[in-house]
This record gives C-alpha cells, sequence and structure tokens, in this order.
C-alpha cells in the first residue's frame, strides 16, 4: 500500500538524515583533530626552530670562549715566565719580590680560572634540555667535581658573573 511505502520512505529519510549528520559529526570532529595535530606540529617545529639556533649560538659562544681563552693564555704564560727570570736573575729589593710575587699569584690565579672554565666545558654539569636561570648555573658549577683545586668557582668570580651577565 501507498501508506505504508511513504512510511518507509519516510523512516528512511530520518534515518537518511542522522546518519548524515553523524558523518558530519564524525568529520567535523576527524577535521578538528587534525588542525590540531598540525598546530602541535607547527609550535613543536617552532620550538626545535628556536632550540637549534640557540644551539648553534651557544656553540659560537664555545668557540670564542675557547680562543679568547687561548688568547689570554697565550701572554699570561709569556708574562709568568718573564717575572719568574727577572725574579731570579735581578737583585730586588724585599718589596720588589714581594710586587713580582702578588704578580705571579695573581697569573695563576688568572690561568686557573681559565684552566676551569675550560674544563667545565667538558663536563655536563646538569641534563641536556632542562633550563636554568644564570644563578642556577653558578651554582652548578659550584658543585662540578673536578681536579682537587678546580672544584670550586671562587666568590668574587661568581659575583662579576651575576653582576654582568644576568638580564636587567
Amino acid at each position: 500500500s501507498k501508506a505504508a511505502i511513504a512510511t518507509r520512505i519516510a523512516i528512511l529519510q530520518r534515518r537518511l538524515m542522522l546518519h548524515t549528520a553523524v558523518a558530519a559529526g564524525v568529520a567535523v570532529a576527524v577535521l578538528a583533530g587534525a588542525v590540531i595535530f598540525i598546530w602541535h606540529l607547527l609550535s613543536r617545529n617552532a620550538q626545535l626552530e628556536q632550540r637549534r639556533r640557540l644551539d648553534e649560538e651557544l656553540a659560537a659562544l664555545g668557540t670564542l670562549a675557547a680562543n679568547l681563552a687561548h688568547e689570554i693564555r697565550n701572554p699570561l704564560a709569556s708574562m709568568s715566565g718573564s717575572i719568574q727570570v727577572l725574579r731570579h736573575e735581578l737583585p730586588l729589593s724585599s718589596e720588589q719580590t714581594q710586587l713580582l710575587d702578588i704578580v705571579l699569584r695573581e697569573s695563576e690565579r688568572l690561568n686557573d680560572i681559565i684552566r676551569l672554565f675550560g674544563y667545565l666545558e667538558t663536563q655536563e654539569v646538569y641534563p641536556a634540555g632542562k633550563t636554568h636561570s644564570l644563578r642556577e648555573s653558578i651554582m652548578a658549577l659550584r658543585r662540578c667535581s673536578g681536579p682537587a683545586e678546580e672544584q670550586y668557582v671562587e666568590d668574587d668570580v661568581v659575583e662579576v658573573c651575576l653582576r654582568y651577565m644576568s638580564p636587567t
């Protein structure tokens, strides 16, 4: 009968509309998930790019520091050696000897600082990828275990680092 067919068609139309609405909802949900996933990938890519640039800058800074340490160490060694020769070959008053001793002691102190930073660049002071403030980094340097004479960072060096390297 026509009425039964019309009822059946109406039921099929409603079911088709319901299935179409569900399919559309699923499609929108999948599309939203894809957009969120793409946004996440783009964000992660930006973070990795920023990290890559930072790593390159730190590598360049490390190279600069190594070159600077080398350029400081050579004249420092020449001055120290020359002062030691003069100290032993010239007749000096006790005051002059004390002055030369001060220069030698301070030269050795500078050399120790350069050696300490050269040693620290070969150590993993804290886990890679974890960021630290300057103060935390210096505290980590203080804890760094190396040869006995290099197990500390003198307070005046720490204060200079904090004063001139902290963001203002």
